[in-house]
């Protein structure tokens, strides 16, 4: 189609569009009581430097118009990029045959072949948008199934270490009621050992000379230094560090407090002699 033959208008917009940087344009056939209308073609800029055809959309439109008959409206809508937003609408009128029924600035009524291609477009439209709603779905079910993965994670690591929680404080309720059985049977052997030892007592403070006098630091002292190395052994062996230490702390004072009263008698007894002399 020659250039004169496309409408200026179309020319002119076209050029507005291009310096606007729009990228996109789409021709859609609009009919009375229908929003939106339905895609004729898309044109995207082409050549060097780029620029729509407006011979090639307007020869698309003209073939539309003539495939219906009578009057037909169409939209011409620019998109910038690859945004869904219209940048700028340019609206036309193309004649597609005359019809005397017709009247100005309406489309004819039905025919069998405008139906067919009205409805050969809707069903492109409609097989479009079902192409791009099961583009998404793929997605929307990987990051559901993305979410779900991450939760069970979450749960089951928060689980073990519940459990991990629990298992170390049945341990440690095992640890510790061990430990009390210990010491349990420790004190019950100390008890046995301590009423064996009041047992004796009486028998060595006899062997001591010591009658039935209570058991003071200085006999426990002299107990000690009458039992031989293997009593010595064996007594020291079934005491605890504790009780080990605290004996010989006894024997240590009664040692030093027995040195102390073998002093103090052997300094008294000079004075006495001296004193006997000075009467004679």
């Amino acid at each position: 189609m020659p250039e004169s033959e496309v409408p200026q208008k179309l020319q002119e917009w076209l050029r507005g569009v291009e310096a606007a940087d729009c990228v996109r344009v789409e021709v859609r056939h609009m009919v009375a009581g229908a929003e939106g209308g339905g895609v004729v073609a898309t044109f995207e800029l082409e050549g060097e430097p780029a620029r729509f055809n407006p011979e090639a959309i307007y020869d698309k439109i003209a073939a539309d118009a003539e495939g219906i008959g009578g009057l037909q409206r169409y939209t011409i809508v620019a998109f910038k990029g690859s945004s869904k937003a219209a940048r700028d609408t340019l609206r036309l009128r193309v004649d597609g045959g005359a019809d005397a029924e017709v009247g100005g600035g309406t489309s004819e009524p039905a025919n069998l072949r405008g139906l067919v291609a009205q409805l050969m477009r809707h069903n492109e439209t409609n097989m479009r948008m079902v192409r791009e709603l099961a583009g998404t779905v793929p997605e929307a079910m990987t990051k559901l199934m993305r979410v779900i993965t991450e939760a069970l994670e979450k749960g089951f690591e928060e689980k073990v270490e519940h459990w991990r929680v629990m298992s170390q404080q049945a341990q440690s309720d095992r640890d510790g009621a061990e430990q009390q059985h210990r010491f349990a049977l420790e004190r019950q052997r100390l008890e046995v050992l301590a009423g064996e030892v009041r047992l004796l007592t009486p028998g060595l403070l006899s062997k001591l000379g010591l009658g039935s006098a209570e058991l003071t630091e200085t006999a426990m002292t002299r107990l000690i230094e009458s039992l031989s190395e293997k009593q010595r052994e064996v007594i020291f062996s079934a005491l605890t560090p504790d009780q080990c230490v605290a004996l010989g702390a006894v024997i240590d004072r009664a040692v030093k407090k027995d040195a102390k009263e073998r002093g103090e008698g052997e300094g008294s007894q000079p004075a006495q002699k001296g004193s006997s002399n000075g009467q004679a």
